[in-house]
């Protein structure tokens, strides 16, 4: 591989994190920054040849070897006990563990940089924690529930506790608890996750590398930082005869001044995804979506989309999937009948339903669409065309855009004023947390990013709506 232009790490004037960036010189756009072979790459090749190699060297991290590992996941995947897609991150997961805790591996530059885990009470020098030396790493993933508790999602708290039960499972019944601790673990799939990408999104043309291993983790530029607005990309290197992938560049998309940041678009995800994937909230203008649901009813939930220009946000689309119950043939009864046809029941009306609203710049001119048995709302404010799925419907009854818009909010300001905290005390809170009280958990701090980003978020979409009823009013 290859680092130009003196690329390194940087710490940052707080010295409680670092950056990746240009030190010696201003970078030229288009210049080539770093340059990794694809046999560097991280991802299902490389796990199965380190693993496999644990094995004959009788270092194995699994009870009963490789293939009974894999034939383990398989099995749990179908029995529900693992999710499916997961073998080929924790196959990964073992494998930086491996590499982590062997001075000779040939990853072992990498992985001393990565983000590290937390010290044990005992303070073993010998641990984990003690050969990697980058900042403390933070994700929900490693979360106590006390303190995931702290973002005020109970959907989100659910969803983590769940996985992290999967996670157990897998360590109890298929690892070797005398040579890998479960926080060392938990900390290896927070690496995984916040860490990998998929080059399968840069092909040109198609390739003879196999899907899986498109799945992988990149040395060095994955020490980019996130940003919707980013000052690189990633260029695939193909063979001569567009075979296969040679190598993976990081090329400069503009300018960059010696000391600035060195980002790629982590792609767009709604707040929580991107919150239980990377660990983080963005914080700069970008996409912003996320999913409202009322708790008491799981079939209860608000989708929006949206984006925001400076100061402005504007609303792109709302999706209304309401209480379905009474059309349920199982209503009432208990068990697995019930519970697989409730989890079919809400999968088909997030999938059937039209993300619908109109997204040329204008925050008044939407669409919503009620999945609700009682109020077969579709409403298209200023006659809008583009309403999937509702050739029949109707949008000039009196009231009818009004009943949905008021649906809409009375949902939306039910579920604010249930929260514990409004935004003001939250942003109030997270300002005094990074002046005046830095000693306050990471995971607190991490926490409150993510309550401003999505109770801002909600707030956004309130006044869009109220702006709709003042202007339909005038209409």
């Amino acid at each position: 591989g290859r680092v130009g232009c003196g690329v390194g790490l940087q710490t940052t004037q707080a010295g409680a994190g670092r950056v990746f960036t240009p030190r010696e010189r201003k970078v030229e756009s288009g210049e080539t920054l770093v340059r990794i072979p694809f046999s560097l790459a991280i991802n299902l090749r490389t796990a199965l040849r380190r693993l496999a190699g644990d094995q004959k060297a009788r270092r194995n991290v699994t009870r009963s070897g490789l293939r009974a590992f894999v034939e383990f996941c398989k099995a749990s995947i179908s029995r529900g006990k693992v999710s499916s897609g997961s073998t080929i991150s924790l196959l990964v997961a073992l494998q930086i563990l491996s590499e982590a805790v062997d001075p000779e591996a040939r990853l072992r530059p990498h992985t001393t940089i990565l983000p590290a885990p937390k010290k044990g009470k005992d303070g073993n020098e010998d641990s984990l924690a003690s050969t990697i030396k980058g900042p403390v790493m933070t994700h929900p993933i490693l979360w106590s529930e006390k303190e995931l508790e702290q973002t005020q999602n109970p959907t989100l708290v659910g969803a983590v506790l769940k996985e992290q039960e999967m996670l157990r499972y897998v360590y109890e019944n298929a690892l070797c608890a005398e040579h890998i601790e479960y926080e060392d673990f938990l900390w290896a799939i927070a690496i995984v996750r916040s860490r990998s990408l998929n080059l399968s999104l840069l092909r040109l043309s198609d390739t003879a590398d196999e899907e899986e291993n498109l799945q992988c983790m990149l040395p060095v530029i994955d020490l980019c930082d996130h940003s919707a607005e980013a000052n690189c990309s990633l260029r695939c290197c193909l063979s001569k005869d567009g075979g296969s992938i040679n190598a993976i560049e990081l090329v400069a998309q503009s300018d960059i001044d010696p000391g600035a940041t060195l980002t790629i678009d982590y792609g767009h995800r709604g707040l929580r995804d991107f919150f239980r994937v990377y660990g983080f909230t963005p914080d700069s203008p970008e996409c912003r979506s996320e999913i409202f649901e009322d708790v008491s009813n799981p079939l209860e939930s608000v989708f929006v989309n949206g984006h925001r220009k400076g100061t402005f946000f504007s609303l792109s689309k709302i999706v209304v999937v309401s209480s379905l119950l009474d059309s349920w043939p199982c209503r009432g009864r208990e068990g697995g009948a019930a519970s697989t046809s409730s989890a079919l029941l809400v999968q088909k009306a997030l999938v059937e339903a039209s993300l619908l609203l109109d997204g040329d710049g204008c925050s008044c001119l939407y669409e919503i669409e009620d999945e609700s048995p009682h109020l077969h709302t579709i409403s298209s404010f200023r006659q809008c065309p583009r309403v999937s799925g509702a050739e029949n419907a109707s949008c000039s009854e009196p009231g009818q855009e009004e009943k949905a818009i008021k649906r809409v909010l009375d949902f939306l300001k039910a579920l604010l004023e249930g929260m514990p905290t409004t935004l003001a005390e939250d942003q109030r809170l997270l300002l005094q947390n990074s002046s005046h009280h830095p000693q306050l958990a990471e995971s607190l701090q991490t926490a409150l990013r993510y309550r401003v980003a999505r109770k801002a978020l909600l707030e956004s979409v309130m006044e869009d709506l109220l702006a709709a009823q003042r202007i339909m009013l005038t209409l």
